[in-house]
C-alpha cells in the first residue's frame, strides 16, 4: 500500500497559543492520509500538526507521538500532554481535591489551556495510523497490509517519511514518542524508517532519529514471545508497594514495623518516591527473588519473615501468603489491598479505585477497570466535541473518534524475525547520538517500572545514552498536576540534550 499525496484532505487553523511562558502564533493541520493498493482505497490514517510558524523550522525538533493498544488512537497523549489544549476533568461523587483521580464520568465535556504543553521547544505531529482513532480500514486483505508489527511499522514509516517530504523537514531534529503498544512501534520504526533490504519497504530510506521517547514500555508483551525469564511479581514490587503507600500512608506504629523488618521507611521528603522504588528493587532482587528460587525449601522462620515483609510492603493480608505462596499477581493485588474498604484499584493506575464487585458477571478487562472505566468518557467527549471544534476538522468527518479499537486490536500479526530491542540495539549501534528516554509511573501495573529497569540491565544498550524517569502517576505518566509538570520539564531537558 502506498499513500496517495493527491488524495489527502487537510484541514487548517492558525491561532495564538501559550507555551513555556510564551505566546506565538501556531500553525495547525489535521490530514486524513489515503492508502492506496492495487484496488484502490484500502485504508486511511490520520495526523494532527503543532508547528510553530515565528522560527525557522529546519532547526526546530520535530516530535512524532502515537499511543499503542493495538488499535489506539492517540487522543491520550494529545489531549493529555502534548497539545495546547487538555481535557479538563471534573471532581467525582467522591469530590477529590485533585479531580484527575477518579473524575465525574459525566458530561459536559471540556478542554483547558495545557500549562505542559511543550510546543516552545519543538513542533509536534500525534500520529493516528489506519484503524485508529478516525482512520479506517477498508478490507480484510488492507487489514492485513496494516495490522502486524512489521506492516504497522512500514505504514507509519510512510505516513513520517511523506511528512518530513512535505514539510521540508528532513534535516529537523527528529524524535519518536510511544506510549504502551507505541514502544514496540518505536523499535520497528527504527529499522523501517532506516530501512534496507530486510525492511517491509525494501527500500534504503536512511532517516536517523535522534532520539526515542518511552512511556508506559510494553517491550515485554507476552503475544510476541518476549515475556522476561523472571516471577512477574518482582517487576511489580514497586508498584504495588507504592500503590499501597498511596492508599494507605504508614503510621508511626507501621513505620516502626518497617524499620525492625529491615525495610526503607518513606519519609515524605522531596524525591522520596525514587528511594522508596531503589529500595524496593533492591528488596526484590536481594531478598524475595532468593526466596521465590527456594519454594517450599525455603525454611519455616525464613518464610514467615518474608510472608511478613510482603504484607507490610503490599498491604495484603498474611493469610492471603500463607494459603497461596509468596508469588503475588498484580490482579489479586488490586482485589486484595483495599478488601476491607471495599474497593478495587486500577490496573492501568492504582490510584483510581472502584467498589468492589461482588457479582456474577463477567467484567470487562479495560471498561471495566477503575482507571480506563473513569477517564475515557472524559478523554472521549473532549475529543468528540470541543477539539474537533478547535481544530476546525469539518462535518464530513462525520464518525466519532474510537478510542480502542479492539478488532483491530484481535487482529493483530505478533510475527516478526526480529525483537524489538534488537531494533533498538541495531539503532543504537549505528547512529551514536540516539538516546532514550524512559518514562515510567510508579502506579501502573500494565508496564511497571521494574520492567523497564530489568530491560536495561539486560540489553546491549549504552548506558550513557539511557535516561531513566519515574513518576507518582500510572500508565499515562502524565495524569495528574505534578507528575505532569515533572514529565513536561524531562521532556524539556532530553529534547535540549
Amino acid at each position: 500500500m502506498r499513500i496517495e499525496e493527491t488524495c489527502v484532505r487537510q484541514w487548517e487553523v492558525n491561532k495564538n497559543i501559550s507555551a513555556g511562558g510564551r505566546s506565538f502564533p501556531c500553525r495547525m493541520i489535521t490530514e486524513e492520509l489515503p492508502f492506496f493498493g492495487e484496488d484502490g482505497l484500502a485504508a486511511t490514517a490520520f495526523t494532527y500538526t503543532y508547528m510553530r510558524t515565528d522560527e525557522d523550522s529546519e532547526s526546530r525538533p520535530v516530535i512524532f507521538a502515537y499511543n499503542g493498544g493495538p488499535g489506539s488512537s492517540c487522543v491520550w497523549i494529545h489531549l493529555g500532554l502534548l497539545g495546547p489544549m487538555r481535557v479538563k476533568m471534573r471532581p467525582g461523587e467522591a469530590g477529590d481535591i485533585e479531580a484527575e483521580v477518579n473524575p465525574s464520568v459525566s458530561g459536559p465535556y471540556g478542554l483547558e489551556e495545557n500549562p505542559y504543553c511543550i510546543l516552545d521547544e519543538a513542533d509536534v505531529v500525534l500520529l493516528d495510523p489506519p484503524g485508529c482513532g478516525f482512520g479506517k480500514v477498508a478490507d480484510e486483505q488492507a487489514a492485513k497490509e496494516c495490522f502486524g508489527i512489521r506492516q504497522d511499522a512500514g505504514c507509519t514509516a510512510q505516513i513520517i517519511e511523506r511528512w518530513l517530504a512535505r514539510y521540508q523537514r528532513f534535516s529537523s531534529p527528529k524524535y519518536l514518542l510511544g506510549e504502551s503498544y507505541g514502544t514496540i512501534r518505536s523499535c520497528m520504526l527504527l529499522r523501517e524508517l532506516m530501512g534496507g533490504p530486510m525492511s517491509v519497504s525494501r527500500r534504503l530510506r536512511a532517516i536517523p532519529v535522534d532520539g526515542v521517547i518511552m512511556m508506559g514500555t510494553a517491550l515485554n508483551l507476552e503475544p510476541i514471545g518476549n515475556t522476561y525469564p523472571v516471577e512477574p511479581c518482582l517487576l511489580q514490587l514497586i508498584g504495588m508497594t507504592a500503590s499501597r503507600l498511596y492508599h494507605r500512608p504508614l503510621s508511626e506504629e507501621e513505620a516502626e514495623e518497617w524499620r525492625q523488618a529491615g525495610l526503607f521507611v518513606p519519609d515524605q521528603e522531596e524525591g522520596w518516591e525514587d528511594r522508596l522504588a531503589d529500595a524496593v528493587w533492591a528488596f526484590a532482587g536481594t531478598r524475595y527473588l532468593p526466596a521465590l528460587f527456594q519454594g517450599n525449601a525455603l525454611e519455616e522462620t525464613k518464610k514467615q519473615e518474608m510472608i511478613r515483609c510482603l504484607s507490610l510492603l503490599t498491604g495484603v493480608e498474611p493469610g492471603w501468603f500463607e494459603k497461596h505462596g509468596l508469588a503475588l499477581p498484580a490482579d489479586v493485588f488490586t482485589k486484595e489491598c483495599l478488601k476491607q474498604e471495599g474497593l478495587e484499584m486500577g490496573f492501568y493506575d492504582s490510584r483510581y479505585t472502584m467498589q468492589a464487585y461482588a457479582g456474577s458477571s463477567f467484567l470487562d478487562p479495560v471498561a471495566d477497570d477503575p482507571a480506563m472505566g473513569q477517564y475515557t468518557p472524559v478523554y472521549m467527549g473532549a475529543m468528540n466535541g470541543e477539539m474537533k471544534e478547535y481544530l476546525g476538522i469539518r462535518a464530513e468527518v462525520s464518525d466519532s473518534c474510537c478510542g480502542i479499537d479492539f478488532a483491530v486490536n484481535g487482529q493483530w500479526d505478533y510475527g516478526s524475525p526480529e525483537k524489538p530491542e534488537q531494533c533498538l540495539e541495531a539503532a543504537m549501534r549505528r547512529n551514536k547520538g540516539l538516546r532514550v528516554l524512559f518514562m515510567t509511573g510508579l502506579y501502573d501495573l500494565v508496564t511497571p517500572p521494574g520492567a523497564v529497569r530489568y530491560l536495561v540491565s539486560h540489553q546491549q544498550l549504552p548506558k550513557e545514552r539511557i535516561v531513566i524517569r519515574e513518576y507518582a502517576s500510572g500508565h499515562m505518566p502524565y495524569m495528574g498536576k505534578e507528575s505532569a509538570k515533572k514529565v513536561s520539564e524531562d521532556l524539556r531537558s532530553f529534547i535540549r540534550g
